[in-house]
């Protein structure tokens, strides 16, 4: 089932469910990939992965994480794995500079 963050206080008092929370940055329409997974169990963010997940993806961690009891009664981000990955903040600062640059010398 797909809850938000407010229940998961509600989860956590539970003893008779196995549960994982999954937070997927940014939804795409992409088809699906075979991309290893990345996760971080204590921040929402995951350094040099994209922003961005395909539903498709997100689909693929979940049949892969529900016989997972080490995943249980966890709050989890997943990422795609990447050695090229930018997230969507870098590229975001990355095009601001040379926005800057662009104006500054046009100026």
């Amino acid at each position: 089932a797909v809850v938000s963050t407010q229940s998961t206080g509600e989860l956590e008092k539970s003893d008779h469910l196995d549960w994982t929370c999954v937070l997927p940055g940014g939804l795409t329409n992409e088809p699906v990939t075979d991309i290893p997974f990345r996760t971080n169990d204590t921040d929402f963010h995951i350094p040099g992965c994209s922003d961005g997940i395909s539903r498709a993806d997100v689909a693929r961690y979940f049949l892969q994480v529900i016989p997972d009891t080490e995943s249980h009664g966890k709050v989890r981000a997943i990422a795609l794995a990447g050695e090229s990955g930018t997230s969507l903040g870098e590229t975001l600062s990355n095009q601001m500079g040379d926005f800057k640059r662009t104006t500054v010398n046009q100026q």
